[in-house]
């Protein structure tokens, strides 16, 4: 059976230390939006509004244009894709 809790547990995809003349003065973990590739720093409780995508099974920084799953590596794809057409056009037209 599938822990659901384990399962709904946002894990840091990184870390931070915040340094100043060799002190570390703050540490804390961050998330990376599944979507647009931010990165934010984790603060449980912040109020902030942050979203979960279950197809992508990813944190979300709650952006506007982060609602619709649309993965990074799927929008670099596009834009590849897109490039190679305009080189074409380019090519065409001499």
């Amino acid at each position: 059976m599938v822990n659901l809790n384990r399962l709904l547990t946002r894990h840091a995809s990184g870390e931070f230390a915040e340094v100043q003349d060799g002190k570390v003065l703050r540490e804390g973990q961050t998330l990376t939006c599944a979507h647009c590739g931010r990165v934010w720093e984790v603060q449980p409780g912040s109020g902030r509004p942050r979203g979960w995508c279950w197809k992508c099974h990813a944190p979300t920084c709650g952006a506007p244009g982060c609602t619709i799953c649309l993965p990074r590596a799927q929008q670099i794809i596009t834009v590849e894709q897109r490039l190679d057409l305009w080189r074409k056009m380019e090519d065409w037209r001499g």
